[in-house]
């Protein structure tokens, strides 16, 4: 029997180990989860995971999985296919994550926004009722893609939505731009660990020569003390 919605405030769903059924269970209780494994769908240039989460999560699952970055929209054609893609894990009023963030004058892998015209003159295929969130919005700094309109909105970059990527290796200028985005990025990760270490490394031997004056200091002092101590 579908649950009743008792005075109990049994208000969600366990599965017994028992049969394998279902029954209504209070959600203040403990009990384990099971998770659903996300799914990749590859539209077009594009690849959406039934997962939603952050934008700073959603960027490095793609990276870490894609070696891309979220998905970058510069054409007619690209918006036509991201709002195709999003379409395959979300439904209004929740979007898919797009690779910008205020002041949305760049991509994240460092491509040009450029307004993306409506067809016949029609409405562009970008921001929502052709509005750019300005910089003073001190709330919704990163975007989405919407699934019913295929505009863009600005949201908090701490909203779950789902992820979407480049594609990588699909010979556009966007899995280009992401290569070398992502190996300079490499880079300087390097360089930067590089310069950590040396900066441990140094303040080690520092504290390390500290640690050997102040050691000399206070054997040189029992030394004083105890010459004091046999001369009277």
């Amino acid at each position: 029997n579908k649950p009743n919605y008792n005075a109990l405030g049994e208000k969600c769903t366990r599965m017994r180990k028992r049969d394998g059924k279902w029954s209504d269970y209070p959600c203040n209780r403990k009990l384990y989860t099971i998770c659903e494994k996300p799914i990749d769908f590859y539209c077009g240039n594009y690849i959406v995971i039934s997962k939603q989460t952050t934008k700073e999560n959603a960027a490095a699952y793609c990276k870490k999985e894609f070696q891309s970055t979220l998905a970058t929209i510069t054409t007619a054609t690209d918006a036509i296919q991201a709002q195709r893609a999003c379409k395959k894990v979300a439904k209004a009023p929740h979007g898919c994550w797009i690779g910008l963030e205020q002041p949305f004058e760049k991509f994240d892998n460092g491509l040009q926004y450029q307004p993306i015209p409506g067809e016949k003159g029609g409405p562009n295929r970008d921001w929502e009722n052709g509005k750019k969130p300005t910089t003073k919005d001190n709330v919704q700094k990163c975007a989405e893609i919407l699934t019913k309109s295929g505009n863009w909105r600005g949201v908090p970059c701490d909203y779950e939505r789902f992820i979407m990527c480049n594609g990588r290796g699909t010979g556009t200028i966007i899995s280009e731009q992401d290569k070398k985005y992502l190996a300079e990025t490499k880079k300087d990760e390097t360089n930067h660990k590089i310069k950590e270490e040396e900066r441990l490394t140094k303040d080690y031997q520092e504290s390390e020569k500290t640690r050997q004056q102040s050691t000399a200091i206070s054997n040189k002092n029992v030394n004083k003390n105890e010459d004091k101590h046999q001369d009277k």
